[in-house]
């Protein structure tokens, strides 16, 4: 985001960051920048609820760390007992906590 900004570039109109710390790296930048957010950009990242509880603002996209963690184990046991099986693709739900990072869209 600094670089963008650096370079005379307009951030768009919403970020979406892997981690919730990148997300606050990108707010601050934004906000040294002049960019307010979330009138002008509005940011999310993903994270856990220990990230939530460091940064209450930032809307996230909330990991079951748990759940996650038990399933990888469950493929990597099964991986391990049966080497040739193939490759499985996983999606595990994920929970939106809007916060004061993001508003909505303003109508075209």
């Amino acid at each position: 985001m600094e670089k963008v900004l650096a370079e005379g570039g307009k951030p768009p109109g919403a970020l979406f960051v892997w981690s919730g710390t990148m997300a606050a790296g990108a707010i601050q930048a934004l906000r040294e920048g002049g960019w307010r957010v979330p009138e002008d950009v509005s940011v999310a990242g993903c994270g856990t609820r220990s990230f939530m509880d460091r940064f209450p603002g930032i809307t996230t996209a909330v990991a079951d760390g748990q759940g996650l963690g038990a399933r990888a184990l469950e493929l990597l046991v099964r991986r391990v007992d049966q080497p040739d099986r193939p490759a499985e693709n996983v999606l595990l739900p994920m929970i939106i906590e809007a916060r004061t990072s993001t508003a909505r869209a303003a109508a075209p």
